[in-house]
Parts: C-alpha cells; sequence; structure tokens
C-alpha cells in the first residue's frame, strides 16, 4: 500500500485528482518553508556558540563546555534562564572576567528569539479565532433570514386559509 502525505490528504478530500492534491500539499509544505528555515538559523546560531564556548572554556570546565554537546545543553540551561548567573555564568567569570562577552549576547538573542516565537504564536492564534468569527456570523444571518422567509411563507398561508374559510 502507498502511503504518502498525498494519499493522507487525498484520503480526507476524495473528489479531488492527485494532482490537485499534490499541488496543495506542496503548496503548504512551501508555506511553512520560512518557519522551519528560521528553526535551522538558530540551530546553527546555537551550534557556533556551542563551538565558541567548548574552545575558550571546555578545558576549565569539562562538565559545561566540555564538547559540543555539553556546551550545547549548557546553552540551553542558560537559553531558559534556569540558574545561568550563580550556576554557569559566575563561575566561568571567575576564571574568565571577559566572559561576559559571550553570555550576554547569546541570552539577549535567544531572549529576543524565543520572545518573538511566543508572540508569533499568540497573534497567530488570534488572527485564527478572528477570521473564524465573521464566517459564523454569516452563517448565523443565512440561518435567521430563513427563518423569516418560512414565516412570510406560514403568514401567506394563513391569510389564505383564512379567506378560503370566509368563503366557504
Amino acid at each position: 500500500m502507498r502511503f504518502s502525505v498525498v494519499t493522507l490528504v487525498h484520503r480526507g478530500y476524495p473528489n479531488w485528482s492527485y494532482s490537485a492534491t499534490l499541488f496543495i500539499t506542496c503548496f503548504v509544505f512551501i508555506g511553512t518553508t520560512p518557519a522551519f528555515l528560521s528553526s535551522v538559523n538558530f540551530f546553527q546560531y546555537k551550534t557556533v556558540f556551542a563551538i565558541i564556548g567548548t574552545t575558550l572554556f571546555g578545558e576549565n570546565f569539562p562538565a559545561w563546555f566540555g564538547s559540543i554537546g555539553k556546551s550545547m545543553y549548557s546553552l540551553f540551561q542558560i537559553m531558559t534562564l534556569e540558574s545561568w548567573s550563580m550556576g554557569i555564568s559566575r563561575p566561568v567569570m571567575e576564571v574568565y572576567p571577559y566572559a561576559w562577552a559571550f553570555f550576554i549576547p547569546f541570552i539577549l538573542i535567544t531572549s529576543f528569539v524565543v520572545l518573538n516565537v511566543l508572540v508569533g504564536i499568540v497573534v497567530n492564534s488570534f488572527g485564527e479565532t478572528t477570521s473564524s468569527e465573521p464566517q459564523s456570523t454569516t452563517k448565523e444571518k443565512d440561518f435567521l433570514n430563513e427563518v423569516e422567509a418560512i414565516k412570510q411563507h406560514l403568514n401567506n398561508l394563513e391569510t389564505l386559509i383564512e379567506k378560503k374559510e370566509q368563503q366557504l
């Protein structure tokens, strides 16, 4: 059995041809490319800082910066602001007084990126919520118009029945 994203989307919309489904699937993936590339760029940025941290501090602080993996983990801890000051940066700064030139730019940039991601999620959710409201309002208006039309037909029927009863 052939399984792919195109097959999955096509099963959800069986009236579409495979070419239309493929086109829509590709269009959706192309639309997500900027978000994917920004996460790749962020990973590259963090990797560069891990290499620099390993090179600068790895010899004296092997527990935090002994390898690229340990540096990435330490930088993740610093990025989340979890005991980065007392746990990592102050002990490093006792040995390397200019280590602040490494830690401060990393913290500023990662905090900015994480804050932008959170704001982007909130704005996107808000946009989806507000864009769905007019559709429900339109559906409600259509429903109310149909109810009014039915009321008008019933009133017309009542008047016709009254006229027929008066004739009899």
